[in-house]
C-alpha cells in the first residue's frame, strides 16, 4: 500500500488505484513499480492539484513549493478518507 500525492486530482481529493497503474510521469511512483516488480500492490492518491502550465520546469516547481497554510488544511482534511480506504483495502 502506498499512499502519495496526485497532481491529476483536485486537492485533498482521494483515489485509489491498482500498483499497476501508470505512474504518468510521477518519479517516486515508478521507482516503486520498478521495485515491486510484478507484486501486486495499490496505491492511495491525495491530490494536491496542478498548475496551469504543463511545462515540466512549472510542474516540478508547482510540487516542491512550500504549501499554503489553506492547501496544507485541505490536504490534512482528507486524512479520514485516506484512512477509510487503507481499511477497506485491509478488510
Amino acid at each position: 500500500m502506498v499512499v502519495h500525492d496526485e497532481l491529476e486530482l483536485a486537492l485533498g481529493q482521494v483515489n485509489v488505484k491498482d500498483g499497476s497503474a501508470s505512474p504518468k510521469g510521477h518519479n517516486g511512483l515508478k521507482s516503486i513499480k520498478e521495485q515491486m516488480r510484478g507484486m501486486p500492490w495499490t496505491r492511495i492518491g491525495v491530490g494536491i492539484g496542478r498548475p496551469a502550465s504543463r511545462e515540466p520546469d512549472v510542474v516540478a516547481g508547482f510540487v516542491l513549493r512550500k504549501m499554503s497554510a489553506v492547501e496544507k488544511a485541505r490536504i490534512e482534511g482528507s486524512v479520514g478518507a485516506v484512512e477509510m480506504e487503507l481499511r477497506r483495502l485491509a478488510g
